[in-house]
């Protein structure tokens, strides 16, 4: 390949200047011939031109290896994980440069948000951490291995958006009672909104509705992180009757957000 184009020359006052510019990428030598022509004539014995050569020499550069960037990301909480392709990865630099090896690294810098959790040099895939959110950057670095100009390193980021999580109670035993045996009470505990940072604050109130209103009324008296399911059969009734409790917290109920919580007995 062509290491040096044909210079330039400029006269100013009297005083010759030679420009050159290598070739992008290119190396080696490259032999300059300059001649000088005077306007007395040049048939023999006369002699009009004076020509001289130098050599110019373009030593080799390592050039960092390239890669495409890679665009920010924006998932919900708890998503599944995914994977990114790197493209346009190479050595960058000349054709001198094709049989270097470039290795991919990637790094998150907030692991409690984001995880690396596999990588290689086409890629790496990512998971989020159960109930957390925020913004972690993602660090790819491209690496050829050489003594200069090895490396080259782009960042981005994800954003994992926070989403309501259900509050939680604990789980309610099955009940048997005889036949007319009055009122039936329940309590129920561990009543809380999700303990994740932002939701702690949340409020949860209790709901219970019986299966058959004929058959039974539930009703709830609520303390805080405790409640008293009162389930009042009516006379004379036997079987079955199952109470849906709800729990509702205060937080956004929109999708992808979950604030009800429903368990029965």
């Amino acid at each position: 390949p062509t290491v040096l184009p044909d210079p330039t020359v400029t006269e100013s006052g009297g005083v010759y200047t030679l420009t050159y510019q290598p070739e992008p990428n290119a190396n080696g030598s490259a032999t300059v011939t300059v001649t000088a022509t005077d306007d007395g004539g040049g048939v023999s014995p006369s002699v009009d031109t004076y020509t001289d050569s130098f050599t110019i020499t373009v030593e080799a550069v390592n050039d960092p290896p390239l890669f495409d960037t890679v665009a920010d990301i924006t998932v919900d909480e708890d998503a599944a994980s995914d994977s990114v392709v790197y493209s346009g990865v190479s050595a960058g630099g000349g054709t001198d440069e094709d049989s270097q090896t470039v290795t991919m690294t990637v790094e998150s810098s907030d692991t409690s948000v984001v995880e690396i959790t596999s990588s290689n040099d086409t890629g790496f895939t990512y998971a989020t951490v159960a109930d957390a959110n925020g913004v972690a950057t993602i660090t790819v670095t491209a690496d050829d291995g050489q003594s200069a100009n090895s490396s080259t390193e782009q960042s981005f980021t994800i954003t994992v958006n926070a989403v309501n999580d259900a509050p939680t109670f604990d789980t309610i035993d099955d009940v048997t009672v005889d036949e007319d045996s009055g009122d039936i009470v329940v309590s129920v505990t561990g009543i809380s909104p999700e303990t994740v940072a932002g939701e702690t604050a949340q409020t949860v109130t209790l709901t219970a509705e019986a299966s058959d209103s004929g058959e039974a009324i539930a009703d709830v008296t609520q303390n805080g992180d405790i409640a008293t399911i009162t389930v009042t059969p009516v006379g004379g009734f036997s079987g079955d009757v199952t109470v849906t409790v709800t729990a509702t917290d205060s937080g956004d109920g929109n999708t992808p957000n979950v604030n009800t919580y429903s368990a029965d007995f």
